[in-house]
């Protein structure tokens, strides 16, 4: 039976998903469009630092923001949260296109613009999250999150990337913000009529933060260290990759953009699978993914032919990319409905923030142990990882456990 099936049926969940990926279309674009703005406008400061600023904006307030909001037991309506987010960053976008149109836009206005227009982003996200499985019985809740990974896929790493490559070709980067402005309003438009979640009763009657849930909750925290670790080990890679093509392999700029048109289009195929894992137990899933992630980074750092290369990454997207639904449903099976916005939002924003945190670590590693060394080390503490993931589903592996889609 397609797992999809009855998500593919539900109307106004449908609204909500194709409003989704409009949007992430429209952060797709922002990740070409924002670094060749400030290459544009980056006045006095150098070009690596005036990009640097544009691309760590969004997430300098906002996921601090998210993390204080998981940590403490206010618990926003998330309709509200995601129209004001998105009402808030069309405006942003909007009117710097605008700026950029009439070449009046200067760097330090861009920064703070991305930086005070992106702080709801996380909680706003964890908002998305909640209410498209609020709209679905628990079985089928891996499905819902699983087209979400995929329209992170699709649309912020394929789609988003290659239509803002040609615009910025044809008319400079205004065109993509301001396209970028206008898909939030779909998302916006999408939340018309939409059924707002029953504020159900936090378990025990009592309102707890983020933090209080997941110390509560057996099995979930060593599992956040788990899924922090991951991502935080995946940072110094990104840094890693173009050199690594460039030095190692001998390629060219072309061949790092076949190298992560290859992840893309792995990362595609995993998030559309992930639904069809639901017969097996999430934590043992979880389990089998890290190896997996951990030895397609090993045979990475051991390519010594382009095509190899594109080979190992492809797969290493292939095994990455159903991580992130089967946990945030492993997540939603063991935490009750009324207590799950503040995990929610806490965990997205912490697991987020370790990519940037991992990104920072990229250089002195490849200063220590070179571009091979640097991705065997992220290989290794990747596998290692297999320890905590086992420890974690141990804890979580109860009577009340089954397969993804159960949640009860």
């Amino acid at each position: 039976m397609n797992p999809y099936r009855s998500v593919l049926r539900h109307r106004r969940l449908s609204l909500l998903l194709f409003g989704d990926f409009a949007s992430k279309l429209g952060d797709g674009m922002l990740l070409v469009a924002l670094p060749l703005l400030a290459l544009d406008i980056h006045g006095p400061l150098s070009e690596a630092l005036a990009v640097s600023l544009v691309l760590a904006a969004p997430t300098l307030l906002s996921l601090p923001i998210g993390l204080r909001v998981g940590l403490s037991r206010y618990r926003p309506d998330p309709k509200k949260v995601i129209a004001i987010d998105c009402l808030v960053r069309s405006t942003v976008l909007t009117t710097l296109s605008v700026l950029a149109l009439r070449e009046v836009l200067t760097l330090w206005p861009l920064f703070f613009a991305m930086l005070f227009g992106s702080v709801l982003r996380p909680i706003a996200g964890a908002s998305r999250r909640l209410l498209a499985t609020s709209m679905m019985d628990q079985k089928d809740r891996l499905a819902v999150n699983s087209v979400l990974g995929t329209n992170d896929s699709t649309a912020v790493y394929i789609l988003g990337p290659s239509v803002a490559g040609i615009l910025v070709v044809m008319t400079g980067s205004w065109l993509p913000m301001l396209l970028a402005g206008m898909s939030f309003l779909l998302l916006a438009g999408s939340l018309i009529g939409l059924p707002t979640p029953e504020r159900t009763a936090p378990a025990g009657g009592r309102v707890q933060s983020g933090w209080e849930i997941l110390r509560r909750t057996a099995g979930l925290w060593p599992l956040f260290f788990v899924a922090f670790c991951f991502n935080l080990l995946w940072g110094p890679v990104e840094v890693i990759l173009p050199l690594f093509v460039r030095q190692d392999l001998g390629g060219s700029e072309a061949a790092y953009g076949f190298l992560m048109t290859s992840l893309g289009v792995g990362a595609v195929v995993g998030s559309i699978s992930a639904a069809y894992l639901r017969k097996y137990p999430p934590a043992q899933v979880l389990t089998w993914l890290i190896v997996s992630f951990g030895l397609s980074l090993g045979l990475l750092a051991t390519a010594q032919q382009i095509p190899v290369a594109f080979v190992a990454i492809a797969f290493g997207g292939l095994v990455w990319a159903p991580f992130v639904p089967v946990m945030y449903t492993l997540i939603q099976s063991r935490v009750p409905e009324g207590d799950q916005q503040p995990v929610l939002t806490f965990w997205s924003s912490g697991y987020n923030l370790a990519g940037p945190l991992g990104v920072l670590c990229g250089a002195p590693l490849v200063a220590l142990l070179g571009t091979r060394g640097g991705m065997y080390l992220s290989a290794a503490l990747t596998v290692s990882l297999v320890v905590p993931a086992v420890v974690a589903g141990r804890k979580l592996r109860t009577p009340k456990e089954g397969p993804v889609s159960v949640s009860g």
